[in-house]
């Protein structure tokens, strides 16, 4: 599951340096996205996924694939997608307030 989770998230992170370069991959090698660039593409991503269960995925790879290496890449990016989760939710049980 920890395999899949890395190659769709180094996908979804060449696929986003590739359209912020516009450039010849030669150039994207030396180009990383920090992750107040990737917390966006990472929400809209997971808004247009059908992941039913995706809590349970995520403490999956929480409490598993994480537990043996906690400041690796694998924790960076799980952290990244937590927190895009988390915001969906948030944001999701907002209703605009308005004093009339």
């Amino acid at each position: 599951m920890a395999f899949y989770f890395m190659a769709a998230m180094r996908m979804l992170h060449w696929e986003a340096t590739l359209a912020v370069t516009r450039s010849s991959k030669e150039a994207v090698v030396h180009l990383s996205l920090d992750a107040d660039s990737m917390f966006p593409i990472v929400t809209c991503a997971l808004v247009h996924a059908e992941l039913p269960l995706m809590h349970t995925h995520l403490l999956l790879l929480r409490q598993f694939a994480v537990a043996d290496n906690p400041s690796g890449e694998v924790s960076y990016f799980l952290t990244t997608v937590e927190a895009a989760a988390s915001f969906i939710m948030d944001f999701s049980g907002f209703e605009e307030e308005t004093d009339y």
